[in-house]
């Protein structure tokens, strides 16, 4: 008998798995060059997120221990949560 499926009718490695066209790079669209400039955009697929996510021990917590203590501000919106600033500190800037 087979198991019935969850809410969305598959399991997360067969979401994770779901995106055969990507990691990609192209072109930044002209559209977006206005905020990010020139250049090129990766977009990663969903394993390598999730493989650089499990990099990170101790979690949520631990990562925004680490922002805070390097002198970051990371503030919460709904369940969400943001570096704030972020663009002044960034390489270049």
């Amino acid at each position: 008998m087979k198991s019935p499926p969850d809410r969305h009718g598959k399991s997360w490695r067969e979401r994770l798995a779901g995106f055969p066209l990507l990691p990609n790079v192209k072109p930044i669209p002209e559209r977006m060059q206005g905020h990010f400039g020139c250049g090129t955009i990766v977009t990663p697929s969903p394993r390598e997120v999730d493989a650089a996510m499990r990099r990170v021990p101790g979690g949520l917590d631990e990562l925004i221990r680490r922002l805070e203590f390097e002198g970051h501000t990371v503030v919460q919106r709904g369940r969400r949560h943001f570096v704030e600033d972020f663009e002044k500190k960034l390489i270049g800037s």
